[in-house]
């Protein structure tokens, strides 16, 4: 076992850690002696992975992902980007990395951002916090960040779950990764825990959102070739 690794949720490698190589990331997984004895005992194959919100966003992993797990399946969960950034500046809040307002850390948002992607290129040491936390716009422009892996990962190997769907059935999206995955479909008890904030987005700044995004949602559909059917 590698010092200080282990089984977890969030590996952060492919955009904190690639530097420290592959075998840092296999030995947060199970051994191949673990996987066949999940077979065995269950008649179905071991299938493992990680959940890393960065991992869309940061120009530099899906290039990372591809050259490292070539075959992997890979499952993205897009929600209407007005109710995300709305829940993402009140998460960032709760956590104690923002102090602006809402209305002040979107204008902050460019200034903060700049020179953080050409930073992450030129050192792959760099972990950007700022790029991290402080995008509230940008990410949920989606087709921006979701067209690299787009362009090098096969249709087959990407499923797109729209956020909303999940929260009014989790239990047909959870059968529909088990398809996705090739596990045997086993009905599952499914919750939503994510953090919701208490107080509401003024009629005025959602309008503003809306009509910032829809033109990037409008773009997402088209090159998808569905409707997400967001109220923007």
């Amino acid at each position: 076992m590698w010092p200080g690794v282990e089984n977890a949720k969030k590996t952060y490698f492919f955009d904190r850690y690639y530097y420290r190589g592959p075998g840092w990331y296999q030995a947060h997984f199970p051994t191949g002696r673990q996987r066949e004895d999940v077979r065995r005992r269950t008649g179905s194959p071991a299938v493992t992975g990680e959940a890393a919100v960065n991992y869309m966003f940061n120009p530099l992993v899906p290039s990372r992902v591809k050259e490292t797990l070539p075959e992997v399946r890979l499952i993205v969960v897009l929600r209407n980007p007005v109710d995300r950034i709305w829940s993402h500046y009140h998460e960032r809040v709760n956590a104690g990395t923002e102090h602006l307002s809402f209305q002040d850390a979107l204008e902050a948002e460019e200034e903060r951002l700049a020179g953080e992607v050409e930073r992450m290129q030129e050192d792959p040491h760099y972990y950007s916090e700022r790029f991290d936390f402080c995008s509230y716009k940008a990410r949920g422009r989606y087709l921006e960040h979701l067209a690299a892996w787009l362009d090098i990962f096969p249709p087959g190997q990407l499923h797109i779950i729209r956020s909303e769907d999940m929260y009014a059935d989790p239990e047909t999206t959870v059968l529909g990764v088990q398809r996705f995955l090739g596990l045997p479909e086993r009905p599952v008890s499914a919750h939503r825990y994510n953090y919701l904030p208490s107080d509401t987005l003024s009629p005025e700044l959602r309008a503003q959102l809306s009509d910032y995004y829809r033109p990037h949602v409008r773009a997402l559909e088209e090159r998808l070739g569905r409707s997400f059917d967001w109220d923007l």
